[in-house]
């Protein structure tokens, strides 16, 4: 049978002495200890490290903790009933069964029959700490497997890392403002990258390093819980975050910091164009035009629904909201072209609600302010170019046919509309007039409601009449 350590758990001394007094007569077997209850032998267990743990219990008792009793105290549990003498058997590992059904023969065979007077007192064997290689074997197992996981973490975050910056994720910095902000990121990407590499590590090691092997059956190891663990990853992911708003808040009031001297822009949206007036200069463009270095504050509103103003290269954003005024500063970095989008979804126009940012040297940009404030000598057609690139109506109305949001004005003026309505009108001076001003008393079939009715506050009769000339300029 080989040689058996049996440790016994029992609340009923009459039974755990007798049962007791039979196995210390068998030559190839060793009693360990007796334990009265489930938690003392979860202790003395792990000084012990029984080969086999009889229970007398009732059935239900082993049931309820048959993983975890398996998995922590022993290979081998025999179960007997004080009540009714039957026996069960449960192991996690191929046990010789001939070596068990010896050992319950011997178990069955012995007399419980037990008279309490005159009787010697069972006295349990004391427990003794030990510190040989069975005991230390299974720590060695998790310290390496510990080991190998941390390494293999640490190997697949550098390697995460190095991919995400080298696909550059975002375009060329050309901000002051942004420099904090992609430090921002780039700790996100570690942190992102490191949690990456700690859930796919632990589950792809544990898929081949615990996998059933052959020969084996029957469940794994039932887990009941970790207080310590649960304790670590909640209190880590909450300090986690609160670094993280605490940083967030620090890069907050840096991009938000005023500078003396700065350029004041205010920033119109609407649909689907964007207007810049700088009243230090009054002057007003279709296009934002910066001077290189020097801080520029963005007051930014719309005239309809929400808008979002946005350059990919300055990192930062802000909405711009009807009704309201919001503030947004960018100091440029490097000279070039960018492009301003909305970042709001806006209406059936807002893939085409983009605008050019001109950043420019100091010179340069003076220069451009001195163009501006020159007596204009332009004639009907070019004011009235000049007035609806300034109004964004070429967001809406292409010049060289293509369909946009509204109907295109190449050869528009002195041809047919068909309308809504199932009428059809020319086009001409009075058509074009009352479109602008008073845009839903005549749709266009075809063609959406979305013409803005604010151009009769916003336009003079001089720049409607040099729109016509436009229109006109474009048919002939």
């Amino acid at each position: 049978m080989g040689h058996k350590r049996i440790l016994i758990v029992s609340q009923y001394s009459l039974f755990d002495q007798g049962i007791g007094s039979a196995l210390r007569q068998q030559a190839d077997v060793e009693v360990v200890g007796v334990c009265h209850d489930l938690e003392e032998a979860y202790g003395h267990a792990q000084a012990l490290h029984p080969d086999v743990l009889l229970i007398i219990s009732r059935p239900e008792i082993v049931r309820d903790n048959a993983f975890r009793l398996l998995e922590e105290i022993s290979p081998s549990i025999i179960r007997i009933s004080p009540t009714d003498g039957s026996m069960q058997v449960y192991h996690r590992e191929q046990v010789d069964q001939a070596s068990l059904d010896d050992l319950m023969t011997a178990i069955q065979a012995t007399a419980i029959q037990f008279d309490t007077e005159g009787r010697e007192d069972f006295e349990p064997q004391p427990v003794e700490s030990t510190t040989d290689d069975h005991q230390t074997r299974p720590r060695r197992e998790s310290m390496k497997h510990f080991i190998i996981v941390a390494v293999l973490v640490a190997i697949v975050t550098l390697l995460v890392i190095f991919g995400l910056n080298r696909i550059q994720l975002l375009p060329m910095l050309a901000s002051e403002e942004g420099i904090p902000i992609d430090n921002l990121f780039g700790l996100h990407i570690i942190v992102i990258a490191f949690l990456f590499a700690l859930i796919v590590v632990f589950m792809l090691y544990s898929i081949v390093a615990f996998r059933r092997k052959p020969g084996e059956e029957g469940d794994g190891a039932h887990l009941l819980g970790n207080t310590k663990l649960e304790i670590v990853w909640t209190i880590a992911p909450l300090a986690t975050v609160l670094f993280f708003s605490f940083l967030g808040a620090r890069v907050l009031g840096v991009v938000t910091a005023a500078e003396p001297d700065e350029l004041a822009v205010d920033v119109t949206a609407a649909q689907f164009s964007w207007r810049f007036d700088y009243p230090e200069y009054d002057i007003t463009s279709a296009d934002l035009n910066l001077p290189l270095g020097r801080q520029a504050v963005f007051n930014i509103t719309s005239e309809d629904v929400i808008h979002n103003f946005w350059v990919v290269e300055f990192r930062v954003k802000q909405d711009a909201v009807p009704g309201q005024v919001h503030s947004l500063r960018v100091t440029p970095t490097h000279v070039g072209q960018y492009k301003i989008r909305c970042a709001e979804l806006c209406g059936t126009g807002h893939a085409y609600m983009l605008a050019e940012v001109n950043v420019m040297e100091p010179a340069d940009f003076e220069a451009w302010v001195a163009g501006q404030l020159a007596p204009s000598e332009l004639s009907g057609a070019e004011l009235g170019a000049e007035i609806a690139q300034l109004q964004g109506c070429i967001g809406c109305h292409s010049t060289d046919g293509s369909q946009l949001v509204g109907p295109t004005w190449l050869g528009l003026y002195g041809s047919e509309e068909a309308l809504e309505d199932g009428t059809n009108v020319p086009v001409d001076d009075a058509y074009i007039t009352k479109s602008i001003l008073d845009p839903a008393s005549q749709i266009t079939e075809g063609f959406p409601n979305v013409m803005p009715a604010t151009y009769q506050d916003t336009l003079s009769e001089e720049d409607i009449d040099a729109l016509i000339e436009y229109i006109k300029s474009l048919g002939e």
